[in-house]
This record gives C-alpha cells, sequence and structure tokens, in this order.
C-alpha cells in the first residue's frame, strides 16, 4: 500500500476527527473524495484490523471509566464531527450537508485540496447563495424521499417480530415506568391491574389510585406463582436425575454424606436381569452359565441406575445447572454427561483391532466354548 493511501485511510478513520467507525461508514467518507482500485477491501482489511477498535480504547464515551475517565468529556466535539460529517442511512445526507447544503471540510477535502490546483473562477455572494439554495431545496426533496424508503425498510424489519397484543380487564401487567432517582432510566414496576381497553393499543391501569393511559408496548403480562404447598409429588421426568445426583461441595475433601441430597425420592425397578431374554437354542448348560452371569452382573441390565463410581470418576462427571453444580454417584445410562466415552471406546477398540476398519455393529467376540 503507497503512502498516500495509507494517509488516506487515517484520516479516514484513525485521527479523532474520524471517530473510528466502521467499514461502510468509513468507506461513505473516504470515497466521496477519493478512489483507487481495490479500495473497497483496503478499507475493509484497515477497519478490521484497527487495534483501537479491536480493544475498544477509540473514543469511551459510555463508559466513563475506560481509557482516560478524567478527560473522556474532551472527545465529545471529535465525535459529533465524526457523526455530522458522514450521511445518514435514512436521509442519504450527513447532517452538516441538510444544515449548511454543502460538505463540511473535514480533513479528507484539506487532504485532497492539495493535490488540486486551486480555483481561479471567483463567484459573487449573489451567485453563491442562489446556488446554495437550489442545492438545499434539491437535498430536501431526496432527503424526504430517501426517508420515506427508510422507514418502508425500518417497518418491514420491525413487523417481521411484531405480534398482536390483548390484555383482558383485570389482568396483572408490569409497566415501565422511569425510575424515581434518575427520570432517563426505566424499569418495570407493579404489576398493576388493567381496568379498561381503552384501543386496541391503549389500555387504562390502576397506578397508585388512579387510572392512566399506557401504550401497550410498555405493558407485560405479569405471571402468578402457583401455590405448590397443595402437591408435593416430584415430576417423574426428574427423579431418576434427583436420586443418582449429589450436590457439590466447594472443599474437594468432603464425601457424600456432606453433600447436598436435598430430595432423594426411591426409584422402582421395571426391568432387571430377569428380564433377558435367552435363545432356546442354547443348551442346558449355556443356559445356566448365561444366568449366572446375568446375575452376576444384574445391575448392567436394570434401569435403575446401579453401578457406583468412584471418586475421581464423580469429579470428572460434574456438570452445571442453575441450582449448582452437582455430579453423578453411579453411572448414568449412555454416559450422557460423558460426552468422550464413545470415542474412548472407538479409540481403544482400534487398539486392540489393529488393521480393521470396522463398524462396531460388524463386530462380534469369539470364544473357544460358546
Amino acid at each position: 500500500m503507497t503512502a498516500e493511501r495509507e494517509t488516506v485511510l487515517s484520516l479516514g478513520h484513525d485521527i479523532p476527527l474520524a471517530g473510528h467507525l466502521g467499514n461502510k461508514k468509513t468507506k461513505v467518507r473516504i470515497m466521496q473524495h477519493f478512489f483507487w482500485p481495490g479500495i473497497f477491501n483496503d478499507i475493509a482489511e484497515y477497519c478490521r484490523s484497527c487495534p483501537d477498535c479491536q480493544i475498544g480504547t477509540s473514543i469511551p464515551l459510555k463508559d466513563q471509566e475506560a481509557g482516560t475517565p478524567q478527560t473522556w468529556d474532551e472527545y465529545i466535539p471529535y465525535l459529533l464531527f465524526a457523526y455530522r460529517e458522514v450521511p445518514n442511512e435514512s436521509t442519504g445526507f450527513s447532517p452538516f450537508e441538510l444544515l449548511y447544503g454543502r460538505h463540511i471540510r473535514g480533513p479528507l477535502l484539506v487532504f485532497e485540496a492539495e493535490w488540486e490546483e486551486p480555483s481561479t473562477c471567483q463567484h459573487s455572494v449573489l451567485s453563491y447563495l442562489l446556488v446554495t439554495r437550489e442545492k438545499m431545496r434539491t437535498m430536501a426533496e431526496y432527503a424526504t424521499e430517501n426517508e420515506k424508503k427508510a422507514k418502508q425498510g425500518q417497518k418491514l424489519y420491525f413487523d417481521r417480530k411484531a405480534r398482536d397484543r390483548k390484555l383482558e380487564v383485570g389482568q396483572k401487567v408490569l409497566i415501565l415506568l422511569p425510575t424515581h432517582t434518575l427520570k432517563l432510566l426505566t424499569s418495570w414496576k407493579g404489576p398493576f391491574v388493567v381496568t379498561d381497553p381503552v384501543s386496541p393499543v391503549y389500555y387504562k391501569a390502576m397506578v397508585k389510585g388512579k387510572e392512566k393511559v399506557f401504550p401497550v408496548n410498555v405493558l407485560k403480562l405479569w405471571h402468578e406463582r402457583v401455590d405448590n404447598d397443595k402437591d408435593n409429588s416430584v415430576p417423574m421426568d426428574i427423579v431418576p436425575c434427583l436420586n443418582v445426583i449429589s450436590g457439590l461441595s466447594t472443599d474437594d475433601g468432603t464425601d457424600d454424606s456432606e453433600m447436598t441430597t436435598a430430595i432423594t425420592p426411591v426409584l422402582k425397578r421395571k426391568e432387571s436381569a430377569d428380564d433377558v431374554k435367552i435363545s432356546p437354542e442354547l443348551t442346558d448348560e449355556e443356559i445356566q452359565q448365561l444366568k449366572k452371569l446375568l446375575s452376576e452382573y444384574e445391575d448392567i441390565f436394570s434401569d435403575v441406575p446401579k453401578v457406583p463410581l468412584d471418586k475421581d470418576s464423580r469429579q470428572k462427571s460434574a456438570f452445571m445447572t442453575p441450582f449448582g453444580y452437582y455430579q453423578f454417584t453411579v453411572t448414568p445410562f449412555g454416559m450422557i454427561i460423558m460426552k468422550n466415552s464413545g470415542a474412548t471406546f472407538i479409540r481403544m477398540k482400534d487398539k486392540v483391532l489393529v488393521g480393521y476398519k470396522e463398524f462396531i455393529d460388524n463386530i462380534g467376540i469369539f470364544s473357544d466354548t460358546w
């Protein structure tokens, strides 16, 4: 990249008057005065690789404690200059153009003027005023037309997520109201009762003993919490999990007795080793051997987790919930939590059966007996 292009990119993005704006606005600002082959890629790469933009310390107005907390207000004029110089998406013109009818004389325009010869044409004050007035009239027409198009596009995007909301009389709602300390800061307050629908998008609500009208977009339905004292039964879909997990303690040396076990329901076994179907083609001796094997490892064939995990394995099965950290005390079905168990088994199979790339379903165990 030439030194001149580097200077143009720096003036259009890096300096305080440029405001470290994004790729799109930087491109619009620079291309008002300069162009060269590959300018789009050069501007995009320059903005993407900007160190200040990547760490977010260019003009820290949103966070007064970032960068220079004592002098953050000194950057406001530079930021306003950068904002007023670039055309607005809705109007198609910069705020400065709409106000004064001409381009602002910024660093890029000054830099451009150094490369061009100064104009020798002299204009009278009257001709300048007439030309300026005509420019402002034309820009106002274009701005109105561009704003209509932009509003149509904005309405289209808004309507995609908009939903028809209806409230009933007597329902409780939260209302987005200003806080007591900061009027510009709002928060949800309530609940308040809806008293009357004024229109499809306006409702009356009782606030501090008075009826007030609010638009529906500042109302949010209040959901009452159901009283669960009447039914203390544990949902069946979470019973297995409650019976096999324990809360993790902050102390690595604690044993299971010190862990949190708020609910430990008893699980009823529906399947066991006795439910395993044995092929009638086996001999009596083979059937007895198989029954003995099933009896010895009956926990594996149960529909209730029973195979215990040692303490080292329990730590590897830990997982997080909104209520805290937990770990399994017995082996979970399918090793769902231990997501790498399947890959570990495949690696072991590949080591045992070196050179054979077969699916596990196509592999059987050979035995000298049966």
